[in-house]
């Protein structure tokens, strides 16, 4: 997945709840800020590793609006490189 991740050239957004239980937020946060520099990271408070049904609103106005910043790029970018 490391390559797969290292080779994307799409807008990317990474939604995670800073009271995720089950993957540690600083380890794997700090992970993904080295594999995808480019992605945008956002940490939601009162949200679990189920963010979306802990702050469905939140994730919701999040995703609209990353759609709508990057849907000119995502139209017109391949997923990974060759």
């Amino acid at each position: 997945m490391e390559q797969l991740v290292e080779r994307m050239k799409t807008p990317t957004l990474i939604i995670w709840g800073k009271h995720d239980v089950i993957f540690d937020a600083p380890t794997h946060l700090q992970r993904w800020h080295h594999l995808a520099p480019h992605a945008r990271i956002v940490e939601i408070d009162q949200a679990g590793h189920l963010v979306q049904d802990d702050q469905p609103e939140l994730v919701n106005q999040l995703l609209l609006h990353f759609l709508a910043s990057s849907r000119r790029g995502a139209l017109n970018s391949d997923v990974c490189e060759n």
